[in-house]
């Protein structure tokens, strides 16, 4: 009875017939049974006229095709039997009882079996309104497919919208043309503490601050302009708190009609962590210009630092002090108030007893006063008659005393930790240096008195053996024998050698080195004079810059004396006939290691002439004494060469 895929074609020739039988069956004399016919095959929807026994009486060509069966299947086919085996029991049990009382009756049912596959009908079930007609029952079956799978998917898109929109993490306002807004999401009214139907009928100008409303007019000539807009505002809640955001802004379809989307993003973690790394910025700024005036005085330290602190902290005024003494006899030993910009240096005074210095040496801690009265506020800035409304003071601790405190007063708005945290390193990093600065003022007070008394020393030294010098100078006035004379006099220019030496250290900025290049200039030419033979014999050189301590430029001292002294009377006798003479002292210095040649031009000597005497033997103890070496090369004239590690 419900085979499918029948053929639908080779039925149509027979249907006309059909229809004549079910008209003629139903007593429709009145109209005319081909005309109506033709009608009903001609429309979309699936038509079957059932007859009072239940039976199918007519079917027209598309419900055949919706159901996939032949005509000569349906008709004479009991209607519910057909419907069941279509659309199953659950549709078929409410359309038989409407079916037996002939009521008007709608149901959607999905075909089980049908030739296209699952389908969506809607059945519209009505008895014929005419009187030969009684009990004959019209059904008419409409494909909605289509439609239901475009609603579901409606359905769907919307769901899916709803939740992305209400699923934003960034506020989501939709506004008519003329500024109200007329859909927001959960997030608009979670950051601003409306509900939804608070914020509809709203506009922007309801949630912006004041200052942020006269530039509406501009962003929407923008958008209207570019297409979008960025900009950021500040938002006012229900509450009254005020919070910044980042704003974009472009206009849309909506409906058919013109309107502004606006996504809305709170930024007052940003902007904090903005302020954050701004204050550390100017903080880090002025320590590292803090570091570099270690050698500016204390006021200029001092000023420097409540400046600061006025400009980090966005403060008007400020002062910062230094006090002295305990208990009931503290006092401001040295201020520095800033008023108007202006930092003046105030005198000593006393501390109010009710002001918040007071408070902050007291506790030993900061304090914040951020509703300051009026008849305290009087004083609170010493120097100052300016009064102020709000202030924070933090003290400078040195071994637990408070020896210095900075306030800064009437920032815009309150006060807080951060405040104090932001000035703690400042104020501690001028405080070191501070006292790294009245340290370096002890040391070099007591170097410069230290070095005074070792130039003194070095003067004295120096003078004793002048003395020793001019004693021995005296005696020679007695002493008839040439060759004491000479002795004594070799022991005169010895002593002067070593008088040199703390005559260069006392004259020299270094007294703890002696520029050795400069001592030999200086012997060399004093020897020459000493002896009178400047006219006959020349002094040359040749020095390196080379620095040696008191340790080794005493000795070597001694040395190139004795070798200078013994080359003028040894090496040009009276019957030496060359008159190019000369005595030439080399200097050099090899990283670590000096190099001294004494040499001269003249008749030369043996190898071991010299030995025992007293000049030799002193300059090889002087050699040993430097841990150095020394060579005597009799070729050309008389060379010796000393090597020696610098210290």
């Amino acid at each position: 009875m419900t085979e499918k895929g029948g053929n639908i074609k080779s039925s149509e020739s027979k249907i006309n017939t059909k229809k004549n039988k079910c008209l003629s069956d139903n007593k429709c004399d009145c109209i005319n049974s081909v005309v109506l016919s033709e009608l009903l095959d001609s429309v979309s929807e699936g038509v079957v006229i059932v007859s009072p026994d239940g039976r199918i009486s007519f079917a027209n060509i598309s419900f055949c095709r919706f159901t996939g069966i032949a005509i000569n299947r349906v008709v004479g086919v009991d209607f519910i039997d057909l419907f069941r085996a279509v659309f199953g029991g659950e549709s078929s049990r409410s359309l038989s009882d409407s079916l037996n009382i002939c009521r008007n009756k709608v149901v959607e049912c999905h075909a089980l079996n049908c030739r296209k596959g699952h389908q969506t009908f809607k059945v519209k079930m009505s008895p014929l309104a005419s009187a030969s007609a009684q009990g004959v029952v019209e059904v008419v079956f409409t494909d909605i497919s289509a439609q239901r799978r475009t609603q579901e998917k409606l359905s769907e898109s919307r769901t899916l919208y709803q939740a992305v929109f209400d699923g934003a993490g960034d506020a989501v306002f939709v506004s008519n043309s003329s500024g109200r807004f007329i859909e927001v999401n959960r997030a608009a009214c979670s950051n601003l503490g409306y509900s939804r139907d608070e914020l509809l009928g709203l506009t922007a100008s309801d949630i912006f601050s004041h200052k942020y409303c006269r530039r509406i007019p501009d962003q929407i000539s923008t958008i209207e302009r570019d297409g979008q807009s960025f900009f950021e505002v500040e938002y006012v809640r229900k509450d009254g708190t005020i919070f910044p955001a980042e704003l974009s802004s472009r206009a849309i379809d909506f409906g058919g009609k013109k309107a502004f989307l606006t996504i809305s993003r709170d930024i007052s973690e940003r902007k904090k962590s903005e302020r954050n790394a701004t204050m550390s910025r100017m903080r880090f700024k002025a320590l590292y210009e803090l570091s570099h005036m270690s050698d500016g005085s204390q006021e200029v330290l001092w000023e420097f630092t409540v400046n600061k602190s006025i400009e980090i902290s966005s403060s008007r005024s400020g002062f910062i002090c230094r006090v002295d003494g305990a208990g009931q006899d503290i006092r401001i030993a040295r201020l520095y108030t800033c008023d108007g910009g202006q930092v003046v240096p105030v005198e000593a005074s006393e501390i109010e007893a009710d002001g918040i210095l007071l408070k902050c040496i007291r506790t030993r801690k900061p304090v914040i006063m951020n509703n300051i009265i009026r008849k305290k506020a009087l004083g609170m800035l010493p120097g100052s008659e300016y009064l102020p409304s709000r202030g924070l003071a933090l003290p400078i601790l040195d071994s637990g005393k408070v020896v210095a405190v900075l306030s800064v007063f009437d920032k815009e708005k309150t006060y807080s930790r951060r405040d104090i945290y932001n000035l703690n390193l400042l104020i501690e990093g001028m405080w070191q240096i501070v006292c790294k600065k009245e340290s370096e003022l002890k040391v070099r007070a007591s170097l410069r008195e230290k070095e005074t008394l070792l130039r003194e020393v070095h003067h004295r030294v120096k003078n004793n053996m002048q003395v020793i010098s001019s004693l021995l100078n005296l005696q020679t006035e007695y002493i008839r024998d040439p060759e004491d004379l000479k002795l004594i006099r070799h022991s005169i220019e010895r002593v002067r050698s070593m008088a040199y030496v703390h005559e260069h250290l006392y004259r020299s900025d270094d007294l703890s080195r002696i520029n050795f290049a400069s001592y030999i200039e200086y012997l060399g030419d004093r020897l020459f004079k000493a002896y009178g033979c400047g006219s006959k014999i020349r002094f040359v050189n040749s020095l390196d810059i080379v620095r040696l301590s008191i340790d080794q430029a005493l000795p070597c001292g001694l040395i190139v004396n004795e070798l200078i002294t013994n080359a003028i009377n040894h090496a040009f006798p009276d019957d030496f006939k060359d008159d190019q003479r000369f005595v030439k002292v080399i200097l050099r210095c090899y990283e670590d290691t000096v190099e001294l040649d004494v040499q001269d031009n003249g008749v030369g000597c043996s190898s071991e002439e010299g030995r025992g005497t007293l000049g030799l033997t002193l300059v090889e103890t002087l050699v040993s004494q430097l841990g150095g070496n020394l060579s005597k090369d009799c070729m050309h004239g008389t060379r010796y060469q000393l090597t020696f590690p610098i210290k």
